[in-house]
């Protein structure tokens, strides 16, 4: 008679199963840049009035979760919205877009920001920064806590690198500071006509350009080329001559 019945169970058994590991392999993915996740995101037929509706945290950069369908039903019912038509999955795994930022450019964002956070007359040398940063998709900048006063010296400061409009990440940076009197005195005034060299690599391509700002020795300025109107911008490195990396 036991016997029987586990005959009967079998197939039931068996569909299962085989509907367990199917819905394991259709996992819908999705990836996301914000830092936060919105239901249009995971639900791709929601309505444009409430496709905003938050879902909360999303992943780090390059990380990944499942959310279940339960999850996505209990915080429409929490903000009452209705699912009726909505097509709701059993999973999904949201992965959030990352580039890779390493070390040597990462020093790159930070010198570019001390020479535009620097006093007049301060220099830096010895810039210390160890390792790099998986980030958001997006344009990278760094912003660093300086000191109220800024004296020479050793110092030890926050750099908080954005990348987009996500929220930043922080590193210390370990910089040395001077003060450089020969640095404080502005080489290239508003208007003057200045080379600007554009350095690709070992490649360096020079080209005429009017400065839109006053700069010292070590100071990033606006300069626009003579053969456009897009305002590009370079580090001062002599009087007359303005350069930028690519």
């Amino acid at each position: 008679m036991l016997k029987h019945r586990w005959i009967w169970l079998a197939p039931f058994l068996i569909f299962l199963m085989s509907n367990q590991v199917f819905a394991g392999k259709n996992v819908r993915k999705v990836t996301v840049d914000s830092d936060r996740l919105a239901l249009g995101d995971v639900v791709r037929n929601a309505p444009r009035n409430i496709a905003g509706l938050d879902m909360g945290p999303a992943p780090k950069p390059g990380k990944d979760r499942v959310i279940s369908g339960k999850q996505v039903r209990t915080r429409l019912k929490k903000a009452m919205v209705p699912t009726k038509g909505l097509r709701i999955l059993g999973k999904i795994r949201v992965r959030r877009a990352s580039q890779n930022v390493n070390e040597l450019t990462l020093s790159k964002h930070v010198e570019r920001a001390l020479q535009d956070q620097l006093p007049v007359g301060m220099s830096y040398e010895d810039l210390v920064l160890r390792g790099g940063m998986v980030l958001p998709r997006g344009r990278v900048r760094v912003q660093l806590e300086m000191p109220r006063k800024v004296r020479r010296g050793i110092y030890n400061l926050k750099a908080h690198v954005y990348a987009g409009k996500s929220k930043p990440q922080t590193t210390l940076v370990r910089v040395q500071l001077r003060s450089d009197a020969a640095n404080a005195r502005e080489v290239v005034e508003r208007g003057d006509a200045v080379w600007l060299k554009v350095k690709t690599g070992s490649v360096v391509v020079s080209t005429r350009g009017v400065a839109q700002q006053n700069g010292r020795m070590g100071q990033r300025i606006a300069v626009i080329p003579k053969q456009g109107r897009k305002m590009v911008y370079g580090t001062v490195t002599n009087a007359g001559v303005v350069e930028m990396d690519l």
